[in-house]
């Protein structure tokens, strides 16, 4: 979620995007903006409803906001309203960029203090025993990133899964951020394709196959189903038992009368500024952690300083 080669890819994407929709808004053909972006247009003799545009711009697998990338793409390339669908997806990547720098600088420091107590741990055996104090600190490095590994690699198993993200999700300051992440993403998308024209059955199909492993993170997949099936809104939206009640009715009230987008897209504005806070929670959270172990390994070390210390004045039996 927060890895940097992600960031990377993310910062090129929203460039490219914003680039692409400046010219295709001024005029230039698909096909001669494509090059100007880095991208190898498809062969003239494709018909331009049949480029596959959100796979030449969001290419890759094994992450859903790719495949989100790419339906509301293809979706607004066939409808005719590509430019402004790019503009809307590169403003997403940029909030998540700068929700991404805001944990990792929040982390950063709490980071560097975890990595300095070992040394000022063990600072007393750095003129007596350098060797011991050099070994102390190698292996007191190896837990940490060791603990640090064992936990992205879990994390990164959970998140393969539905099953897995489900468990995610119900962590008491892990699981916000996830859940409000999917929302985020799924009314967005769900506002572009619904902008886009395309039919609210295939917008819904496609929405909640774009969410990859978050889908068990509330219940897109019943939304659907009551849609596709006839139900009123109220009782679709019941499914999504995460979501606020005010929103429920809010979104079904839009359903009622023809206005699902834009309600569709102010849902998903207030999930992204809910998701940054609880983010913001979650490395506030994980800061204190840091310090929290940097005092103890503080505090057991000079404890076991002045142990040694003052069991120097023992008297001889």
């Amino acid at each position: 979620m927060f890895g940097f080669q992600s960031a990377r890819e993310d910062r090129r994407r929203a460039a490219r995007f914003r680039t692409l929709a400046t010219l295709l808004d001024g005029g230039v053909s698909l096909l001669t903006a494509l090059p100007r972006v880095g991208i190898a247009p498809p062969a003239t003799t494709t018909p331009p409803h049949a480029f596959p545009i959100g796979q030449l711009l969001a290419p890759g697998d094994g992450r859903p906001e790719l495949a989100a990338e790419r339906a509301a793409i293809d979706a607004a390339s066939r409808a005719g309203e590509l430019p402004a669908t790019l503009i809307t997806l590169a403003d997403d990547l940029e909030i998540l960029l700068a929700a991404r720098r805001t944990f990792l600088a929040r982390l950063a420091y709490p980071l560097l203090v975890l990595h300095l107590t070992p040394v000022a741990a063990t600072t007393a055996d750095l003129l007596t025993r350098p060797g011991r104090f050099f070994g102390n600190v190698a292996l007191a490095y190896l837990l940490l990133w060791s603990i640090l590994a064992a936990i992205a690699a879990a994390l990164a198993h959970l998140q393969r899964s539905a099953a897995g993200m489900a468990r995610l999700a119900r962590l008491p300051l892990l699981g916000p951020p996830i859940v409000l992440l999917a929302r985020a993403r799924y009314f967005r998308l769900l506002a572009v394709l619904e902008g886009s024209g395309v039919l609210r059955h295939e917008a819904l199909t496609t929405a909640t196959a774009a969410l990859g492993t978050a889908i068990e993170t509330d219940g897109y997949a019943e939304f659907a189903l009551r849609m596709r099936r006839g139900d009123p809104p109220e009782q679709a939206l019941a499914a999504l038992h995460r979501l606020p009640m005010e929103e429920q009715g809010e979104l079904a009230a839009a359903l009622t009368v023809g206005r699902f987008e834009a309600a569709a897209r102010r849902c998903a504005d207030r999930a992204t500024e809910v998701w940054q806070r609880a983010t913001s929670r979650l490395a506030k959270a994980a800061g204190a952690c840091a310090y929290a172990t940097a005092v103890v390994l503080v505090a057991v070390s000079v404890l076991r300083f002045y142990t040694a210390y003052l069991a120097g004045f023992k008297p001889p039996r």
